[in-house]
């Protein structure tokens, strides 16, 4: 904001042809990252879907699989990253896929 007007989203703004007092200020917004998780047939995840986490932020997703299978593979972003009932995403910085 420079005199009250937003002057957009640089990382910096130049005065030019300075004849007279001015007032800037700057807010700060956190990064968001999309976590999108999904299941396979025959179980579920929770949370399902697209789930914002703010930077180093922390989220655990859990698996249940249907009555006479197991979790065979949990992949993130096309990776092999266990076979256990959760995955637990920890200090987020960047999107990723489950």
């Amino acid at each position: 904001m420079v005199d009250g007007a937003n002057a957009g989203d640089s990382t910096s703004y130049r005065f030019t042809s300075v004849f007279a007092d001015h007032v800037i200020g700057v807010a700060f917004a956190v990064n968001v990252y999309a976590l999108n998780a999904s299941a396979g047939p025959h179980g579920a995840v929770a949370p399902n879907g697209v789930v914002s986490v703010e930077h180093g932020g922390d989220t655990t997703f859990t698996f249940t699989p249907d009555d006479g299978y197991h979790v065979d593979s949990i992949l993130v972003d096309g990776l092999f990253a266990g076979d256990s009932l959760a995955y637990r995403f920890e200090n987020v910085t960047s999107a990723h896929v489950l």
